[in-house]
């Protein structure tokens, strides 16, 4: 059960993630093309987050490459 919760807490902090990155990037997006991995590259320097990609999609699993700056990330978008 607890996989299943921690699953569900890594997706819902991912959307928070994304909708501040989109609140961020929105002004420019209006002038400059946001390549679509912006927002990886963003986790993973901001909050030392990897998403694991399939296929271009989001997959389940992540590495955490930078732990103090994880330790935001759970912080800032956790519950």
């Amino acid at each position: 059960m607890t996989n299943h919760l921690e699953r569900l807490q890594y997706w819902l902090m991912l959307r928070r993630a994304k909708d501040e990155f989109i609140k961020l990037t929105d002004q420019a997006s209006i002038e400059y093309t946001i390549d679509d991995g912006a927002f990886f590259y963003y986790l993973e320097q901001n909050y030392g987050v990897e998403v694991e990609l399939i296929d271009g999609k989001i997959a389940g699993e992540y590495n955490i490459v930078n732990e103090k700056k994880y330790l935001l990330f759970l912080l800032k978008y956790g519950d």
